[in-house]
Parts: C-alpha cells; sequence; structure tokens
C-alpha cells in the first residue's frame, strides 16, 4: 500500500484494515511488515508517498472470512489528507500448476454430486476438460464453492478468460469441452478455504459428465505490484 498527504507531520495513526472478525490499526501494532516487524503507527506519510508492505498472514488476516476494507480517520484529533493506493499480494498455496487436479466422473446427475476440489489459489486459471455420453448435456447444474459463496453457471456467476459469463448452456459433447475459468475474476481469490466443483440436483438434470481440471497461468502478483509500488 502507497499512502501520500499533503498534510504536514500525518501519519499512519487512524488507518485500519477492517475485516468481520476485527479492526486492525497501525496505532495497535497489529500490522506486520514483510520481515516480521511491527509496521508504526507514527510513521510518516509524505507528500512523495510513503510504501508499507502488510504480510496478511502475519497479521492474522489470513484465517478470517470475508473482504478486507481500508478505514481512516476519526481517531485522536485525526485530521488533514491521505490518498491511498491499495495492491493486494497474492501467493498460490499448494496446488501445483499445470498438474491435474480434478478427474471425476459422474455417472448420475440426478441428485447432487461432490466433483472434486484444490486449495485456491485465488488468482490463475483453471482449466476444465467436460465430457459427456447424454444428448443435449449442459453446464446448468455445474457450480463452484469457495467460502461458503457459491457461482453456478446457470446463474452468469463463473467467468471465464475473456472476462465475460460461460453460458450454462454450453453444449457438453462425448469429445470434450473445454473452458477455462477465471477464478480471481469470478470472486473465488477473496474467499476462505479451497475451491470445490459441484454437479447435479438442478431442475431435472440427468446423464453423465466426466470432469478434467488444471491450475494453469497463476500470476506471480508479488513481483508484479511490487515493481509497480517502487516506480
Amino acid at each position: 500500500m502507497t499512502f501520500k498527504s499533503n498534510t504536514e507531520g500525518q501519519t499512519l495513526k487512524s488507518i485500519r484494515l477492517g475485516m468481520p472478525g476485527g479492526d486492525f490499526w497501525f496505532k495497535d501494532g497489529k500490522l506486520i511488515d514483510e520481515n516480521g516487524n511491527v509496521i508504526p503507527g507514527d510513521t510518516p506519510v509524505t507528500a512523495e508517498g510513503t510504501t508499507v508492505v502488510i504480510d496478511l498472514t502475519a497479521s492474522g488476516i489470513e484465517t478470517l472470512a470475508g473482504a478486507i476494507h481500508v478505514h481512516s480517520g476519526g481517531f485522536d484529533g485525526s485530521a488533514g489528507d491521505i490518498s491511498v493506493v491499495v495492491s493486494t499480494l497474492q501467493e498460490a498455496q499448494d496446488p501445483v500448476i499445470e498438474t491435474e487436479v480434478i478427474n471425476a466422473t459422474i455417472a448420475d446427475l440426478s441428485g447432487y454430486n461432490y466433483v472434486g476440489g484444490f486449495d485456491n489459489p485465488g488468482v490463475g486459471l483453471l482449466k476444465l476438460t467436460i465430457s459427456s455420453n447424454t444428448d443435449g448435456q449442459t453446464l446448468k447444474s455445474v457450480r463452484i464453492e469457495a467460502g461458503g459463496a457459491i457461482y453456478w453457471f446457470k446463474d452468469n456467476a463463473v467467468i471465464g478468460e475473456d472476462g465475460k459469463p460461460i453460458p450454462a448452456d454450453t453444449a457438453i459433447t462425448a469429445e470434450g469441452t473445454t473452458i477455462v475459468i477465471d477464478l480471481s475474476a469470478t470472486g473465488v481469490e477473496n474467499l476462505v478455504g479451497p475451491v470445490h466443483v459441484h454437479s447435479g440436483g438442478f431442475d431435472g438434470s440427468a446423464g453423465d459428465l466426466t470432469f478434467n481440471g488444471w491450475l494453469v497461468e497463476v500470476e506471480d502478483v508479488y513481483e508484479d505490484i511490487m515493481g509497480e509500488l517502487q516506480q
């Protein structure tokens, strides 16, 4: 995060990160940098810009569900101005990129089925090749789940690599249909816990589906963002 201010003597004392589990104030010594040190609340914020790098795991934020918010002001006579540029740093947890993470055949979609899951990489793409021996098979009963949120193809909630929803009526053939899901654009990156794929049990769904999936093209966003902050 880069902070700027035209107010002489401005600091980080009134700034905090908000999560459902509580607020993390610079003034309370709750925010830890990439070297494991507390980021002081009295760190000066200059007109040229002051950059801080927050280790979200070390600060205790990774175990909390929900979005991260940045708040400022309303503390101990705080006044003046602050501009904030926020960049989220994320790294994949454990999945090996371009290695198969899902391999399952669902023989009967009339009821609910768990297809498979993997550690949430946050950013990157999930490439799924799906086939079926059932005429007229589509994605209408398939959904992605993470952190308690469910993303159905039928609701236009699953976003492809082109930035557009992947249609639920996409035809699934015996030869195989390949789709590429942008996990970040779909909204999975802000959620805690693994990503799961589910199918069946919706609106008369029937027949079979076979899934093969890989995680691909996870970006090294840490290096990219640090390069931008240092320019």
